[in-house]
């Protein structure tokens, strides 16, 4: 019994990733700029722990995808933890200087924001998030057939057991 609700979570699985994958533009749209504007980069001894890992998540996308906020470096205009600016994972490698104090690599000075990656990161997480569900989704459905057609060759098995004909 153990066996079939597992492989029915393993086929929910798989159909949800693929239904919902067109969902995460409505989902970066609101939730993405609502962190953007209010919690990114808050290291506040009141911010949460879950806050301080999603800015460190916010920051390896934009360095990885080479992309600044949802829809672009103005996402952070209204952001007290930014200062109205943008942060140092939206600054292209080469515009970037040593910070004298901590020895970090930070943005140069940013005098019209020409130092930042130029394209928000929305439609390239969205195309990656598309392009891997669907493997995801189908991955698991197979998964699961597989271990479906396993489990009944073991049922066959284990009713043969012992009948000698």
């Amino acid at each position: 019994m153990f066996l079939v609700i597992i492989i029915a979570v393993q086929l929910a699985a798989g159909i949800l990733a693929a239904i919902y994958s067109n969902e995460i533009t409505s989902f970066l749209d609101k939730e993405g700029k609502d962190f953007l504007e209010m919690d990114y980069g808050n290291k506040t001894a009141a911010a949460d722990e879950a806050s301080k890992l999603a800015t460190k998540g916010w920051d390896v996308i934009q360095q990885t995808l080479e992309c600044c906020g949802v829809d672009g470096q103005g996402d952070y205009a209204n952001n007290p933890n930014v200062q109205g600016n943008y942060p140092d994972s939206c600054c292209r490698p080469r515009e970037q200087e040593e910070d004298p104090d901590t020895g970090m690599m930070v943005c140069a000075p940013r005098s019209n924001g020409s130092n930042a990656y130029p394209n928000g990161c929305k439609d390239s997480l969205e195309n990656l998030i598309v392009q891997y569900s669907t493997i995801i989704g189908a991955s698991a459905v197979g998964v699961a057939c597989f271990e479906l057609f396993c489990m009944l060759f073991a049922i066959c098995i284990c009713r043969n057991i012992g009948d000698d004909d």
